[in-house]
């Protein structure tokens, strides 16, 4: 855990030779199937940490990588592309799944995604009734 903190740059006095140097292990448990190596590699190219370039496509592709072993933050990072559409069309519809899929495994921030996400589809389905009738 405190190498992905390292390359996200989340400890404070961390060289940019050390970060890059425990990018490419990540990278490389990433790409052996490490769930949380996954997800963290995607946290990488979503926030654009310590050297690598944003890139919301790779982003994607690697919470999908880990939300397809089950992993709950994985799916709820691939939930939060999908809300904020970044790297696919944007769809609360399938927000929501991948939102409910982390909260069946008790994953907090998930839990709240959903029902912020479920809050905000409401008032949109309001306001759309509302223009509707006037």
């Amino acid at each position: 855990a405190k190498n992905c903190l390292y390359i996200q740059g989340l400890i404070r006095g961390v060289n940019f030779d050390k970060s890059v140097e425990w990018f490419h292990i990540l990278r490389s448990a990433a790409h052996k199937g490490n769930a949380e190596a996954q997800y963290s590699l995607g946290n990488c190219y979503m926030k654009r940490r310590r050297g690598v370039e944003q890139n919301y496509n790779l982003a994607v592709e690697w919470y999908r990588r880990a939300a397809d072993q089950g992993d709950a933050k994985g799916q709820c990072g691939l939930g939060d592309c999908y809300y904020n559409n970044h790297g696919v069309e944007q769809s609360y519809e399938v927000a929501v799944e991948w939102y409910r899929r982390a909260a069946d495994q008790n994953d907090a921030w998930s839990r709240k995604s959903t029902m912020w996400s479920w809050t905000l589809l409401f008032k949109w389905c309001t306001i759309q009734s509302w223009i509707l009738l006037f």
